[in-house]
């Protein structure tokens, strides 16, 4: 079965003089690494790759990839997140109606006189099939809404863990000691790109822009910033 793919693309844009070291760039892609891995509590969500490269006149580009796992089964704080949630309230309503139904209608069918007429058991069968026929269309809905609403809450969860590494790491001089490669760190920005998987198989991707700028780093780095602060001062762009 095909899994859908996270690509969370991150570009530390600025104008350099002087190129980062391979080990540098290595040591970054590691720091990341471990962070996200270690944060990512949730088994559905892995990460399933990570290059780290620097382009001129760009620069340093750290793309890490994630899958999602449909086939594996929501962990019970995931469903209990949108259990509250209308349409899925609705649904299972409609499919605890439907399966006292068919409890009725099956127990009519065992308890059916044999004097009945052949137009009542013909009747109760077409009932009983029409009412099974709903139960199947219904669950299905169910299903499909069940995984979309987990995708959008696992979505969000996974937002929110690589926003507050971003913010831990660019607001720290020591863990990005990349900065002490350039001549001119961060003279522009540092743009964050979250590509996320979209609520169903059939829909796009949906992507994210963070730009946060040169002065909210440093302000960050120096403490005059939290990292609240700092999060709130990105400019957001959804594509």
């Amino acid at each position: 079965m095909c899994k859908p793919l996270l690509l969370l693309t991150l570009l530390f844009s600025f104008k350099a003089l002087s190129l980062p070291k391979h080990s540098e760039l290595v040591q970054l892609s590691n720091l990341l690494n471990n962070k996200l891995t270690q944060s990512i509590q949730d088994s559905r969500v892995k990460l399933d790759d990570i290059h780290t490269l620097y382009a001129p006149a760009q620069g340093v580009h750290i793309a890490f990839e994630f899958k999602i796992d449909d086939d594996e089964t929501p962990a019970p704080h995931i469903a209990h997140s949108f259990s509250q949630n209308d349409e899925f309230v609705a649904l299972k309503q409609q499919l605890r109606v439907l399966s006292h139904q068919i409890f009725s209608l099956e127990k009519q069918q065992a308890m059916i006189s044999d004097k009945a007429s052949a137009d009542q058991i013909t009747k109760l069968k077409q009932e009983l099939a029409q009412a099974n026929q709903q139960k199947t269309e219904l669950a299905e809905q169910y299903n499909a809404l069940t995984n979309k609403l987990s995708r959008q809450y696992q979505r969000a969860q996974l937002i929110t863990t690589v926003e507050q590494i971003a913010a831990n790491v660019l607001c720290s001089e020591t863990k990005f000691d990349l900065m002490a490669s350039l001549d001119k760190p961060f003279d522009e920005s540092v743009a964050v790109t979250l590509n996320s998987w979209p609520d169903s198989k059939d829909e796009q991707p949906q992507s994210l822009v963070w730009v946060f700028s040169t002065k909210a780093i440093e302000q960050c780095q120096s403490s005059s910033l939290s990292s609240e602060q700092f999060l709130q001062q990105k400019v957001q762009v959804q594509l």
